[in-house]
């Protein structure tokens, strides 16, 4: 997915995905890694129950690296193939390693002007104007079909960065990348000044996965817990998703963490039998807590979203 800015001299970006090109060849299941002796690791579904046979499956994929390397024990060559896996865990370093030689290195000899960041198969490159974005792009394809890879066809676009100082339309204004969405937003100064600036924010979906794994913690259930208990298990994961995602525009998680306080809330009342089926006498005692306590839970100091208090 290509992301740039349409008729402007401020850099935008372009963002990429790759994918194996479609039409190629199924490999069939075959060695990843042949010794000098004629040991074979195969690499196909599941792991075999013997590991006396040598061979270990995992999932094919049509895109394969090849190598020369020399081993440290003798000088013969040893000829290693690399097979992509389908949602495995190794799938990103494998990426890595591949578009570090395949593309990060091209794109700075060949387009040394156009900066570009890249994660895994997730590329975003910055452009000044649409042509240029259309160019960069064209060559992109070129190159990952060189590769036997290709762009996907619905994440690869070109967007236009909307601001206060780029105001023309585009079909594109806004795009993902690493759990945060760029768009354009309004901002402040340190002046007051309030201005559109297109500036990331955490993505809708990542909200989303958020409030499940929250769900997930069932922790309105676990009335066996002191609220000290809550604070020391789940203090963690709510440190984690606040210094990752609070990076930029941090009010954007408010409504992720008002969840949390309604969990809270409904946990208050299972375990209290006085606030039992009154919600707002749970919410003021939970705040009363909040107001003694500001830093028993994370999103309570660092987003300032404690439960008001009756």
């Amino acid at each position: 997915m290509l992301r740039l800015a349409r008729g402007s001299d401020t850099p935008a970006a372009a963002t990429t995905q790759t994918r194996p090109r479609a039409g190629a060849p199924h490999p069939r299941p075959r060695s990843a890694v042949q010794g000098a002796g004629g040991q074979r690791l195969a690499v196909g579904p599941c792991a075999p129950s013997s590991l006396e046979s040598r061979d270990i499956n995992i999932f094919l994929f049509t895109t394969q690296i090849k190598y020369r390397l020399l081993t440290p024990s003798s000088d013969r060559a040893l000829k290693l193939e690399v097979t992509f896996c389908v949602r495995g865990a190794v799938s990103p370093l494998l990426a890595n390693i591949f578009l570090h030689l395949a593309f990060d290195g091209w794109m700075r000899q060949t387009h040394p002007a156009v900066p570009f960041e890249r994660y895994a198969d997730d590329i975003v490159a910055h452009c000044k104007s649409e042509k240029q974005a259309q160019q960069v792009l064209e060559s992109i394809r070129r190159r990952l079909h060189r590769c036997r890879l290709e762009v996907h066809p619905v994440k690869t676009r070109i967007v236009y960065c909307k601001d206060d100082h780029r105001r023309d339309g585009f079909p594109h204004e806004q795009f993902d990348f690493l759990g945060y969405t760029f768009r354009a937003r309004r901002s402040k100064t340190r002046w007051g000044t309030c201005f559109i600036n297109f500036t990331p924010a955490v993505s809708r979906e990542a909200a989303t996965r958020m409030r499940q794994e929250m769900r997930r913690w069932r922790l309105q259930l676990r009335s066996d817990l002191a609220i000290t208990d809550l604070a020391r298990m789940w203090n963690p994961v709510l440190c984690g998703w606040i210094q990752y995602y609070g990076r930029f525009y941090k009010s954007a998680l408010c409504p992720v963490f008002r969840h949390f306080n309604d969990l809270l809330v409904r946990w208050a009342m299972r375990k209290y039998k006085r606030l039992r089926r009154h919600r707002r006498r749970a919410k003021h005692w939970l705040g009363g807590i909040a107001r003694r306590e500001p830093g028993m839970f994370a999103h309570w100091s660092a987003l300032g979203l404690r439960p008001a208090a009756g």
